[in-house]
């Protein structure tokens, strides 16, 4: 291991979902802590470099589509080695004195082909000797938060913890064209915004029933006085139409008109998130944002949300948490019975003790 306090640079690989990109946050800070002097770079996936280039103390974002580098086609056609080449020269130029990955073998082959004097992950992770500090075991072999697993990382190489991580950095541009959005949607200057999530990019079956959430979001309109914005992808854009179209009064529609950076300037302006286990549940975390979530395939103690103002709802059943990314779309029993278990008189009352207390 190098010395921290001595090194020119550092690169920092998360490839994966928003919502993984933002549990690494605690170690990235960390890193950045520990080393003052050197030039911060993160690689990400294009679709997450918004985010990564709000991330205080980061000095380059590097964006590469590794899931390209997975279809056969693209290594038949040579456009899979023409990215890979183009790829480990860009980052090769860096002369980077230390790469951390933080998660997968794609990780792994990515901090290889950075030439970094130093690389650090999970040896379970990796491949056989690719690592020059390879620490033991990987994810899940214990039963911890995967901002812990990040941390653990950094604390392999003597990095101690930080008392606050910083909170991200939205510029006033981006803020300027998340109050515009929201003025062409109807929202005025006044209102108190509530965001609601429906949606969740990577498992169909951590999504509520859309008349629930409708029947939750005309309670906050109505009881609560305050405006719901519905948020999401574009692909969300039909989701959504479902739970606008279940409800009695008239939220403000968002999603697919937003950038990730600006979904995040919108964010901010909200009193409270609701949600299941999503990016934009983990984004509103990282802003600040207090929120109350769903949870039912996926695991809350390892993947919750780990801003301070969090209520998380779930019902206890054998099967649950059932989470695997071989079977990313669905329910194994096909029943859904983990989300469908939680009623409106479950989370309404949640969500109207936070409203009166933020």
């Amino acid at each position: 291991m190098p010395d921290l306090r001595e090194i020119r640079s550092i690169l920092a690989i998360r490839l994966d979902l928003l919502g993984d990109l933002l549990f690494t946050l605690p170690a990235i800070a960390a890193l950045r802590e520990a080393a003052p002097q050197a030039r911060l770079s993160l690689l990400v996936l294009p679709y997450t470099a918004g985010l990564a280039r709000m991330v205080p103390g980061v000095d380059r974002v590097v964006a590469v589509d590794v899931n390209r580098w997975r279809r056969p086609e693209a290594w038949a056609s040579g456009v899979a080695f023409r990215e890979v080449k183009a790829s480990a020269e860009e980052l090769r130029s860096e002369q980077y004195d230390l790469c951390v990955s933080f998660y997968g073998r794609v990780g792994a082959a990515a901090a290889i082909l950075s030439g970094a004097r130093c690389l650090v992950g999970y040896r379970s992770e990796g491949y056989l000797s690719c690592f020059d500090l390879a620490v033991s075991g990987r994810r899940y072999l214990e039963g911890k938060h995967e901002s812990e697993y990040c941390l653990d990382l950094v604390r392999a190489m003597g990095v101690g913890a930080i008392a606050k991580v910083p909170a991200l950095t939205i510029d006033p541009s981006t803020r300027f064209r998340a109050d515009v959005i929201l003025s062409a949607l109807g929202g005025l200057a006044t209102d108190r915004l509530v965001a609601l999530h429906p949606g969740a990019l990577n498992m169909a079956a951590k999504r509520w029933l859309p008349e629930r959430w409708a029947k939750v979001a005309d309670l906050v309109q109505g009881e609560a006085g305050c405006r719901i914005v519905l948020v999401g992808s574009t692909a969300e854009a039909p989701l959504v139409d479902q739970v606008r179209g279940c409800m009695e009064t008239e939220p403000l529609v968002a999603a697919g008109r937003t950038t990730l950076s600006e979904l995040a300037a919108l964010l901010s302006r909200c009193s409270l998130f609701l949600g299941g286990d999503s990016g934009p549940l983990h984004l509103a975390s990282a802003l600040g944002i207090p929120s109350v979530s769903l949870y039912g395939p996926t695991d809350p103690s390892t993947n919750g949300p780990i801003g301070a103002d969090s209520r998380v709802i779930r019902t206890e059943v054998d099967c649950s948490p059932c989470y695997d990314l071989s079977v990313p779309r669905g329910c194994r029993r096909g029943d859904d019975i983990c989300m469908s278990g939680i009623a409106v008189d479950q989370v309404w009352p949640a969500v109207r003790e936070m409203l009166s207390s933020v």
